[in-house]
């Protein structure tokens, strides 16, 4: 029957699973009814499969907190059946065990390899088996538990965050618009150009937070790594800097924006390979960054440096400063910095879209204090040198 019998007197520990759903697949009929009363005796609500298909088809009506498998059986082996189950975004994280008569070390390697949570051998042992059953379901709970605290956190933070910076703009947009409908006539000229100066920003904001939200949506996509790959070439590091510079005046004119570039005589040739259009982006982002967090005291400075096998771009603001793994945090989507203290620093994408374009090219961002132990914090974002 390849399954050890118990004795009756052997009772099983009771633990704080009480119960599972467990689906067994078997091309024997024989073995599906013995595993079926063994794992019921167990406290196992079962459900069995003589095939590969009859077990799709049992996936596709309820989900089970666990599956049990043979490997030998016709059509679709277990070895295969598993590898679909994994395909699945809606069945992969459920926990899958091998059962097999297969107990030869190079077929149990194999079976491990690909990834099951564990290799049965036949026979067994049912008390055995249904410990191992609770364990590796309660263990599935407690990820799936601490992933949906995940979820929910992640969702407040977004759901307070994009609240608050659609809020914001809109509220001088409107109170701007209604004061000029309602009192064009009263205001002098100073006061009108603020008002519509006010406005203006207020639909650059939003503009900005809808422009990150369609980028984020081409990296989830995998579009913008396309494009990165079809417009790759190669580009002299000190042109990215130059046109990221001047983009980003043009962005913000009108504003303070004081704005460093120490270019090395020895970088001009530097050229490396990527999109350059990305790149740009990126820049322009740590720029914002380091100008809302310097205050705009003191100016930002961008800088060069060239080994024999990469390229950097350093920017450094002289603000209050960041730990490494306070800086390294704040690349997490929605998450902001000091929220408290910096009203202006955007809905808490801007690192993250800039970590994965440096990605998409072949770059890297790094966080440190500035070398030479002043204020503020340097921004490193480096390449690999074109060949």
């Amino acid at each position: 029957m390849n399954v050890q019998e118990t004795p009756a007197t052997e009772s099983t520990p009771q633990t704080a699973l009480e119960t599972a759903d467990v689906l067994v697949i078997d091309d024997s009929d024989q073995l599906l009814q013995v595993l079926d009363e063994v794992l019921t005796m167990q406290g196992f609500t079962v459900r069995t499969a003589n095939s590969a298909q009859a077990a799709f088809d049992c996936l596709n009506s309820s989900r089970p907190d666990i599956i049990l498998c043979d490997i030998m059986m016709p059509e679709i082996d277990g070895f295969r059946f598993h590898s679909e189950i994994k395909k699945n975004p809606e069945w992969c994280d459920i926990p899958f065990l091998f059962v097999s008569a297969l107990s030869d070390p190079e077929e149990v390697r194999f079976g491990k390899q690909l990834g099951c949570d564990e290799y049965v051998t036949k026979p067994f042992d049912p008390i055995d088996l249904a410990a191992t059953i609770r364990g590796k379901v309660a263990i599935a709970k407690i990820r799936q538990d601490k992933q949906k605290d995940s979820h929910e956190r992640f969702r407040k933070r977004v759901i307070h965050t994009l609240s608050h910076e659609f809020r914001t703009p809109l509220v001088a947009i409107n109170t701007g618009t209604e004061l000029l409908l309602e009192q064009h006539e009263q205001l002098d000229p100073p006061r009108f150009e603020r008002l519509l100066e006010s406005i203006q920003r207020g639909g650059l904001r939003l503009q900005r937070l809808v422009e990150d939200f369609m980028t984020l949506q081409q990296i989830e996509s995998g579009a913008a790594a396309s494009i990165a790959q079809r417009f790759k070439r190669n580009t002299s590091i000190r042109k990215v800097v130059e046109l990221a510079i001047e983009n980003f005046r043009d962005q913000v004119r009108g504003e303070q924006c004081d704005i460093v570039f120490q270019q090395p005589e020895d970088a001009s040739p530097a050229m490396i390979a990527v999109y350059d259009v990305q790149v740009v982006n990126i820049i322009q982002r740590l720029i914002s960054n380091a100008l809302k967090f310097a205050g705009g005291a003191k100016p930002v400075v961008i800088s060069m440096a060239v080994t024999n096998t990469t390229g950097s771009i350093f920017v450094r603001d002289f603000g209050p400063g960041l730990s490494e793994a306070i800086a390294q945090e704040a690349c997490e989507l929605f998450k902001q910095i000091n929220r408290e203290r910096i009203e202006q620093q955007g809905c808490g994408i801007g690192l993250s879209i800039s970590r994965c374009f440096a990605s998409l090219n072949g770059g890297e961002l790094h966080f440190s204090s500035p070398t030479d132990g002043g204020e503020g914090l340097q921004v490193e974002l480096r390449f690999p040198l074109a060949n």
